[in-house]
């Protein structure tokens, strides 16, 4: 079975973790603050705080930019849980907002006057699969958990996060980081991810040393991972433009995934069993937040169709090309 994604790591990463292993020190330290480091410098912004995971960067940054209980926050009714659920783990309540389904990002909000900013503390886009967002401005909390590489992420908004999951463009199996520029910002989420102070009530959201020095090591596969995912995309584009009833994803980003939009008349767990047929792993885009029983909500048709069309298919930088001709046979002969 060709599976939808596959971490891309080799020696030099198990030689990472075997090196701080063998060290004694696991906890954060010099490898987190060099993997902190090299992720800023790649970004373009000024501080990079590593955290245990996509959704504890999530949790700090909102908090660390004032979200608490009572507030709304604008979030996407079409991405993975934890861009909500971390809403709520401040007490504040997640407002979900239709998509676009042209890039599966966030659709038109009402007007963004300064009336609108005193009913929504923040707005969280997400730049879905990779793709990047066009919402900026001091209100803004980017959730480019998948857009690592993505022209301009981290520097649309006061913070953004990124997270390091084994599915991500990059990976320490979990992991997370919330960028920024701004200082007070990112001495709050220092603060809050280590409870050991004790003067304040804080988390124990450090990530590791051997997630840290891993990091390091992906950091330098970066720019070939991007333009192995990126020739691949290209080359479904060609093949699948115009030859198949489903909608190819936006142009452009890092193609964390390549996700279709099926036919409205195509029943998306029966095109899945049957790509599995044929050896190839297909899995859901991603999740529909509003029939969620914490965060029920009506409407949202499009977040909804996507919730029950979108698709995933194989893309991950190590293909061959056997592999990629397999998944190109295989989609055209289910969804001709």
């Amino acid at each position: 079975m060709i599976p939808v994604c596959k971490p891309c790591w080799g020696v030099e990463e198990e030689a990472a973790a075997l090196r701080v292993m063998r060290s004694g020190h696991l906890i954060q330290g010099l490898e987190v603050e060099a993997f902190e480091q090299a992720v800023a410098e790649y970004v373009g912004v000024e501080y990079a705080v590593a955290t245990s995971s996509g959704t504890t960067a999530l949790h700090l940054a909102l908090l660390a930019m004032g979200v608490g209980r009572g507030d709304r926050v604008l979030v996407p009714a079409f991405t993975f849980v934890a861009t909500a659920n971390a809403v709520l783990m401040c007490g504040a309540k997640p407002v979900l907002c239709d998509i676009n389904l042209e890039t599966f990002c966030l659709g038109q909000l009402p007007l963004l006057a300064e009336s609108y900013w005193i009913d929504h503390k923040v707005v969280v886009p997400v730049h879905a699969f990779g793709y990047l967002s066009k919402y900026n401005g001091p209100g803004v909390l980017e959730d480019a958990a998948c857009a690592l590489g993505t022209e301009y992420v981290g520097n649309r908004g006061r913070a953004a996060i990124l997270s390091f999951h084994a599915t991500k463009i990059i990976t320490t199996g979990e992991g997370g980081m919330v960028l920024t520029n701004d200082p007070s910002l990112a001495d709050k989420v220092r603060l809050l991810r280590d409870q050991k102070h004790g003067t304040c009530l804080a988390y124990n959201y450090r990530m590791t040393e051997i997630a840290g020095a891993i990091g390091c090591e992906q950091m330098k596969r970066l720019p070939w991972i991007l333009e192995q995912r990126r020739r691949i995309a290209a080359l479904y584009d060609g093949e699948f433009d115009g030859h198949i009833a489903a909608r190819i994803p936006p142009r452009g980003g890092n193609y964390q995934s390549y996700v279709l939009l099926l036919d409205k008349r195509r029943d998306r767990a029966q095109v899945i069993g049957a790509l599995a047929e044929r050896g190839i792993e297909a899995l859901p885009g991603t999740q529909f937040l509003g029939d969620m029983p914490h965060m029920r909500t009506e409407g949202l048709p499009n977040a909804r169709f996507a919730g029950t069309h979108a698709m995933r298919i194989p893309i991950y930088p190590q293909m061959t090309g056997a592999e990629t001709e397999q998944v190109v046979k295989a989609v055209k002969e289910v969804l001709r």
